[in-house]
């Protein structure tokens, strides 16, 4: 595409010449614009009628029929952008997880079942069984989200501002905390609900450490892989491999409960978090997975989803069945492994369409944001001896106001 020699100046140097391309010589800036720019108009045409020619058998008779699929806007170009709030597991959908978790508990609370923080080693009947296991489900869930909402915000925030408002953000939630728990636990005389915001504090401060060294290899694809391979085998020597064992935590049940609930809580959930951080980091790819999915026709976006649905209900099916089935000993030793599969269950399901990922239960969404103090503040609200009385006789009247109280003063 060079010009000949004969067209060329014959009052400059022939050696010094240097080649032109045709659209640089024969159209100006203007009209150079414009032919690059009809040159993409065609690319594009004739990518989007491939498109129409390969579609399915199927796609084409719906178009016939008058079901419009629009099947000339799947370029792949449209498959990396999405709105913050319809991608796979948005903040919003976070919120409305940690209130369903919130609302969970309050109707754990009210059907006064044991004490006021998880009882984990009850042993009363099938149905207390199953609500057991569903505390052990529920305490996985919250710590999976810290894990996962942390590292989104660690993980993702590039820019000066952000990194400056980094250290800020870890301070004020580590002192909303531990705070609370320490002066609610000075209120009631004594530490009964420490374990978990002991163990979401040692978790956000892993994470927030974890991920603020060498902050320029968070986004070399090796490097960061070995390092977080690095955490997980950290976490697997210290729980797994019963290294904590050797500092004598067995032995502070007696002396020390508090410390040896902690030491406990997070050896049932030492994998929760760590989870959470693995699916933040990958959650783009993910979500671009389940968008490709999508743009396949019908029939092969829905086998594809189907046969993931399926393998999920199976897992949830037979871990359910055998964890009603098992000693609570036996249960505490292999929830750590298992228990995460109810949680990434309800995740895959809860954004399994387009349409369940744009729309979120509002109410739920709302009350998340007071989890921590939900959760804090119903052990006071419901104590061993049961709710407080205040409407009495109607007990589930007193509960709902008591709960519309404790609401209002977690927020």
């Amino acid at each position: 595409r060079t010009l000949p020699s004969f067209a060329q100046s014959s009052s400059r140097d022939h050696d010094n010449l240097e080649e032109k391309q045709l659209d640089d010589v024969f159209l100006d800036e203007g009209t150079s614009k414009n032919f690059h720019s009809i040159l993409n108009t065609i690319e594009d045409e004739i990518a989007e009628i491939r498109d129409v020619t390969n579609a399915s058998w199927l796609e084409k008779l719906l178009n016939l029929l008058g079901f419009d699929l629009d099947l000339q806007s799947k370029k792949k170009s449209d498959l990396r952008e999405v709105w913050p709030g319809a991608d796979l597991l948005n903040s919003f959908q976070t919120s409305e997880m940690k209130g369903f978790l919130s609302v969970a508990l309050l109707i754990y609370r009210f059907s006064s079942l044991g004490p006021s923080n998880f009882d984990y080693h009850s042993d009363q009947s099938i149905d207390s069984e199953a609500k057991m296991y569903l505390a052990k489900v529920a305490t996985t869930a919250f710590l999976f989200l810290t894990g996962y909402c942390h590292a989104s915000y660690f993980y993702y925030s590039s820019s000066k501002k952000q990194e400056r408002e980094e250290v800020p953000r870890l301070v004020g939630t580590v002192f909303r905390i531990n705070f609370s728990a320490m002066f609610l636990s000075l209120v009631i005389g004594k530490a009964e609900y420490i374990a978990l915001p002991v163990l979401h504090t040692i978790s956000i401060m892993v994470i927030w450490f974890w991920f603020t060294m060498h902050r320029s290899t968070n986004y070399v694809k090796y490097q960061f892989r070995r390092r977080l391979f690095g955490l997980g085998v950290l976490i697997f020597i210290g729980w797994d491999c019963e290294l904590l064992s050797m500092f004598g935590f067995h032995s502070l049940r007696g002396s020390f409960p508090s410390i040896w609930e902690c030491y406990y809580v997070s050896h049932m959930h030492h994998w929760a978090a760590f989870l959470g951080v693995i699916f933040a980091v990958n959650q783009k790819i993910a979500s671009l997975q389940l968008r490709k999915l999508e743009s396949m026709n019908p029939i092969s976006s829905t086998l594809a989803k189907g046969t993931i649905c399926f393998v999920f209900l199976s897992i949830m099916s037979g871990c359910t069945a055998e964890a009603l089935k098992m000693p609570s000993l036996a249960l505490t030793l292999s929830h750590r492994y298992f228990g995460i599969f109810p949680v990434l269950a309800y995740v895959y399901f809860r954004n399994v369409s387009k349409s369940l990922r744009e729309h979120h239960i509002g109410a739920l969404s709302w009350l998340g944001r007071y989890s921590l103090e939900v959760y804090l503040l119903q052990h006071h609200a419901f104590t061993d001896r049961g709710c407080i009385n205040v409407i009495r006789g109607y007990p589930r009247c007193n509960f709902a106001f008591v709960a519309i109280l404790l609401i209002g003063t977690a927020r």
